[in-house]
């Protein structure tokens, strides 16, 4: 709730209306429901903590990040399954992203589309001693 006039408001400024918000979580985790399935919503439109927290308290087991540095944000903010929507291939953000992974004890899930994903996987995972659940 703000009690502030939107004119006095600096810009750029997010509003949300929190009602209609909690009512497309619902919504969509009612379909998903409905249909058995595990919602993984994609945070790459609000990239909000408190409002993934509000997704995984209605329903939804994971959220689903587009980039390494975005879904940093989500293991470190304590959400237990983190997916990255595309192919990561360098070392240093998979590095990232394990330690970050094995910190917190997030399940991640990495999405690979080529040999050359599947091969700088593998050294990841060798090197940081651990298996990594691929899409």
């Amino acid at each position: 709730m703000i009690n502030t006039v939107i004119e006095q408001l600096q810009t750029p400024c997010v509003l949300v209306d929190h009602s209609r918000l909690i009512g497309n979580i619902a919504w969509i985790q009612g379909k998903a429901n409905a249909h058995h399935v595990l919602l993984r919503p994609h945070i790459k439109t609000h990239k909000c903590l408190e409002i993934a927290r509000l997704q995984l308290a209605e329903g939804a087991v994971g959220v689903t990040a587009s980039k390494a540095d975005e879904a940093l944000v989500f293991i470190n903010g304590g959400i237990k399954s983190v997916t990255v929507a595309y192919p990561i291939i360098s070392q240093a953000k998979l590095d990232n992203l394990l330690t970050a992974s094995s910190t917190h004890e997030t399940d991640l899930r990495l999405l690979v589309d080529s040999v050359a994903g599947v091969e700088a996987l593998a050294v990841a995972a060798e090197r940081h001693k651990t298996a990594i659940n691929v899409l």
